[in-house]
């Protein structure tokens, strides 16, 4: 096993409930969640724009939550079995991890107050589009850390440019980094492992479909439904949801989320197109 993974393995050993860490008693609902310049939607009263953040915080949530599915899923295929299987101990944490980020993400809906509001469009066509990828496949790992990355930067970007946040959305926020640096590394250790051995052209094949792959998880996590749009009160909200999947500024931000790990990706040997505008 390599030694960075042997190092990641071992970081992941000692697992904190983070719902035994966060502070509840001090979610603010006078406070947003995320920062207002990063909302989908701008110049909304404040108390709109706080119910904006929740929704957007939750359907950031939700499209990480999802990801995590996907890797528990694909490493469970063939069942785990006992031994020196490195995607079943990387699961097995995900799972542990995965469990523990959800929970705290539930008690986070509870605390928006949210209902059944659905915040995340349907993930239909990615689940379709990846439907055939295994752990043995360079294709999952790229994907994983790829947008693994995208949520992460903008987990960051919130961080360094909220300081009016709520401190347990700030907090919840801060967990979800300190765990995701880990499955990045992971993940993109496990890529450049798996692409000695790939061939040439599933590489080629997955390099051109991946814009799209990554436009449907831009949308998922960066751009508001329909639905939660008008559980705001907002109106014409199909009219101002097709806006917002529009609005290049919008599409600017989630692309910038991208940016950085296209290059590493681009470095390991797939052959993306680069340039700031990747994937629109």
């Amino acid at each position: 096993m390599p030694v960075a993974l042997e190092r990641l393995l071992a970081q992941g050993d000692v697992y904190v409930d983070p719902c035994s860490v966060v502070i509840w008693e001090q979610a603010d609902g006078a406070r947003p969640w995320l920062p207002p310049h990063l909302l989908s939607v701008a110049g909304l009263p404040r108390e709109a724009m706080i119910r904006l953040s929740q929704v957007d915080f939750l359907r950031l949530a939700a499209a990480s939550l999802w990801l995590k599915g996907l890797l528990v899923s694909r490493a469970a295929g063939g069942g785990f079995h006992l031994g020196d299987s490195l995607a079943a101990k990387l699961a097995l944490q995900s799972v542990r991890e995965a469990a523990g980020h959800g929970l705290m993400l539930h008690k986070m809906v509870e605390k928006a107050g949210l209902g059944d509001v659905r915040v995340m469009h349907d993930p239909a066509e990615l689940d379709s589009a990846v439907a055939g990828w295994t752990t043995a496949d360079p294709q999952l790992w790229a994907w994983l850390y790829l947008a693994d990355s995208v949520i992460d930067s903008f987990v960051l970007k919130a961080l360094r440019e909220g300081a009016d946040m709520c401190p347990t959305a700030r907090q919840v926020l801060q967990l979800h980094h300190r765990d995701h640096v880990r499955h990045m590394t992971a993940a993109r250790t496990m890529f450049e492992a798996r692409m000695k051995t790939a061939g040439p052209l599933e590489i080629r094949w997955f390099a051109f479909r991946l814009p799209a792959l990554l436009r449907q998880f831009l949308k998922l996590a960066f751009f508001p439904t329909e639905t939660s749009l008008a559980a705001l009160s907002l109106t014409q909200p199909r009219n101002t949801a097709r806006s917002i999947w529009n609005d290049q500024s919008r599409r600017s931000l989630a692309a910038g989320c991208a940016a950085s790990a296209v290059t590493v990706l681009r470095r390991g040997g797939l052959p993306l197109r680069p340039g700031a505008s990747y994937p629109w």
